[in-house]
């Protein structure tokens, strides 16, 4: 009997284990004038803090907040949240400085892992763009829900539910 429960309990979660999941590789090739030509905003900052983690459609994306300190190229507010794609992991960890290229995503702005962002030094970025200009005072927020939930959410509710007829099953085999 404990050895039903205990199949009961552990096959449901079975799935979880071996569901497929997809494979992502990285290999990041771009020049300078690469990294400005595809980006949107260009900034000389700093990431102060993980505003949030795991959003994004497959939830490895953080919102990071930047203290930005010089525009070299659009326009930015001093304080800036932005979607941080990475590649099994954000483009931009908290204490990250230097120059940071960012495009547009719908209303927000992204780094991307394959951006530019750190590589190249202030010195090379202003030497191609100019010094650029002050940000604007204010700040930038971006409100982001969590990483998608529904297969966690479907197999916790399908394991309830093998569990709960298992369970009264027993009951009903014991009366």
């Amino acid at each position: 009997m404990r050895r039903l429960l205990l199949l009961l309990l552990v096959v449901p979660l079975l799935p979880a284990l071996v569901a497929p999941s997809p494979a992502y590789a990285c290999s990041c090739a771009t020049t300078i004038q690469g990294a400005i030509d595809g980006a949107d905003v260009v900034v000389v900052g700093r990431v102060e803090t993980k505003v949030a983690q795991g959003v994004g459609k497959h939830g490895s994306d953080d919102v990071v907040r930047l203290d930005v300190q010089q525009v070299l190229k659009g326009v930015a507010t001093r304080t800036l949240d932005v979607v941080s794609h990475g590649c099994n992991g954000p483009a931009l960890s908290p204490g990250m400085r230097g120059v940071i290229f960012l495009q547009r995503e719908g209303d927000d702005l992204a780094a991307h892992l394959c951006g530019g962002s750190g590589f190249y030094s202030p010195a090379e970025v202003t030497a191609a763009l100019g010094t650029g200009h002050e940000p604007t005072e204010g700040s930038t927020q971006i409100r982001r829900e969590g990483a998608d939930l529904a297969l966690p959410l479907a197999l916790g509710a399908g394991g309830s539910l093998v569990l709960l007829v298992g369970l009264l099953w027993l009951r009903f085999k014991a009366n």
